[in-house]
């Protein structure tokens, strides 16, 4: 199971095919092809030979470990001269290096995420991307608590949050990555090709990291994904000098004349979740702000809350708090920071709390305005103190709120507070994954309230998007016409052409032309400023032309499956 390491083809994949680059390959014009100096390679460890031209990637990950339990690292991903590397290049010119260095940002983000880990400010550079030579791309990152304080001891755990929605990704990215080699081996007329990808992952620990270890059943993990096509891991420890290093190497292959048919099931069964712990002291500086981003952390990414967490004060002292009493020291040093009196961490003798209580659907993404959060918390202190119970949800100008929402609020705006050095003057209301929210009565998941928000293609609530939503909903008798509606003004009022490169949804609604990605951006566009929440479905059809074919101008084939069958982007 790959750690922070990411398959970089997998990411562009997308970008590549439906850019038209695959289609164009073969005589477009767009420059000299690049010379055969792949080299056959054959398979080890009674795996299936790897024969004929072997398509490499290397990528290395180094990653420093403070005594905070951030990191800080670096991503050197690299793809040796060959008809791959060629096809990527191409891509990356038609996209833009801009754009394709945003990709592979995003692509780091989102992986990371899957084990509940914040990525900032990740950049990313691409070299090589003319002339000839590797192609390469750095990626600077740095994760916030990425090891994280548990009692007397650190944490940093590889286990995903959702193990169904990482798995499906998994398979995603493979399968994409089998798409683009295939199709840039029938691109070039090879006739065998498979893909190897070696990559190696090292976690530098602090300075004083003593008893390191790391729970995993087998140091050589493997996952097979169908046709010859693999996975295969393994995990070492050692320390150099005064500071001890974690090891993943991996190797990736993929058979590209054989379907990929691993399942989900295949994945979660083979995936092995895997915690590394080490002792070390505290910071001296470290104190209540820095060991509530744990709390944060878990509600942001829905992976607790937990029953307990240890929270340290001003001096040091180390405390085992539950959800109530954090909820309840947050409150009270917001209100210590906007009235300046001293904070100290109050220990409760009895549960406040009778019921959590949903939020209001409607309160999401709205502005809550400082006073009236630090109000919220002198409410409910009072309320505590006096020996009411609290009963959730509680009012506020903007909806019904919960008292977990309510928490995962306090430690925003404290988390905001220690990086700015003073309260927002207001907060965006955002959901935690781990309590419900609730429209007309009924519970609906808040994932779904994370399908309004907009995407770096995805521009929502322009004047110009707002009028098209205006003017489609004049001709709907219902609210559940208005999606239908929507699609269909976006297939008349956009014309498909492949020539398009990372246009976003307003470039697109001026220009009025776009591929397949274009009418998916515009169409989450619409939907999103109209309330309706989208999320976006990437992936690949099969299909026997005989039977079915893709709708005129909606879709186009990149290539075949080892039987003969098209395979439409």
């Amino acid at each position: 199971m790959r750690t922070v390491n990411l398959i970089i083809v997998g990411a562009v994949a997308l970008a590549i095919v439906f850019s038209g680059i695959i289609i164009l390959t073969r005589g477009d014009g767009g420059g000299e092809v690049a010379p055969d100096n792949e080299s056959g390679e054959t398979g080890t460890d009674n795996e299936p030979e790897e024969t004929g031209v072997v398509f490499k990637e290397n990528s290395v990950v180094h990653l420093y470990v403070d005594a905070s339990g951030n990191a800080e690292g670096k991503l050197v991903d690299q793809v040796p001269d060959s008809k791959l590397a060629y096809v990527l290049r191409i891509s990356v010119q038609k996209l833009g290096e801009t754009k394709a260095e945003e990709i592979q940002s995003e692509s780091l983000r989102k992986n990371m995420a899957r084990y509940g880990m914040e990525v900032e400010n990740a950049t990313c550079e691409i070299e090589g991307v003319t002339g000839e030579g590797p192609l390469t791309f750095t990626v600077e990152m740095e994760i916030s608590n990425y090891a994280r304080r548990v009692e007397n001891h650190w944490v940093i755990s590889y286990e995903w949050v959702d193990n169904l929605a990482a798995a499906r990704g998994v398979i995603t990215e493979i399968k994409d990555t089998w798409v683009l080699v295939r199709n840039t081996a029938q691109s070039f007329g090879i006739s065998n090709v498979s893909y190897r990808m070696a990559s190696q992952s090292q976690i530098v620990l602090p300075e004083g990291a003593e008893n390191v270890q790391y729970s995993i059943e087998s140091q050589d993990l493997i996952t097979r994904y169908g046709g010859g096509s693999y996975e295969r891991s393994s995990i070492d420890l050692e320390t150099r000098g005064t500071r001890s290093r974690v090891f993943e190497n991996a190797t990736t292959v993929i058979i590209a004349e054989n379907k990929i048919t691993v399942t989900v099931e295949n994945v979660l069964k083979d995936s092995r979740p895997y915690r590394l712990t080490y002792q070390r002291k505290k910071p001296e500086n470290w104190g209540f702000l820095d060991s509530i981003e744990e709390v944060r952390l878990d509600l942001k990414y829905g992976r607790g809350p937990r029953e307990g967490y240890s929270i340290t004060d001003s001096e040091g002292h180390e405390y085992q708090l539950s959800l109530e009493e954090i909820l309840y020291c947050t409150a009270k040093r917001i209100i210590s920071i906007a009235e300046d009196q001293e904070f100290s961490i109050h220990v409760l003798s009895s549960d406040g709390i009778s019921s959590w209580g949903r939020t209001d659907w409607e309160t999401c993404w709205e502005e809550l305005p400082k006073e009236e959060y630090v109000s919220l918390a002198k409410r409910l202190l009072s309320e505590w103190n006096s020996g009411e119970q609290i009963e959730g949800p509680v009012g506020s100008s903007i909806g019904w709120i919960g008292i977990g929402n309510l928490l995962y609020t306090f430690t925003r705006v404290l988390d905001s507070y220690q990086e700015e050095g003073i309260l927002p003057e207001e907060i965006k209301f955002a959901p935690s994954p781990s309590w419900g929210l609730s429209l007309n009565g009924e519970e609906i998941s808040p994932e779904i309230a994370y399908y309004l928000l907009p995407e770096p293609d995805v521009i929502t609530d322009t004047r110009t998007v707002k009028d098209i939503v205006h003017e489609v909903r004049k001709h709907c008798r219902k609210r559940s016409e208005l999606p239908k509606k929507l699609l269909e003004w976006t297939n008349k009022e956009i014309t498909y052409t492949i020539y398009s490169f990372g246009a976003t949804s307003e470039e697109v609604l001026e220009s009025r032309k776009g591929k397949c990605a274009d009418f998916t951006n515009v169409y989450l566009a619409l939907l999103r400023s109209a309330g309706i929440p989208a999320r976006r479905v990437t992936g690949w059809v099969t299909y026997d032309p005989q039977t079915w074919s893709p709708p005129e101008g909606m879709g186009f084939v990149v290539g075949k499956t080892p039987d003969g069958k098209p395979i439409a982007g």
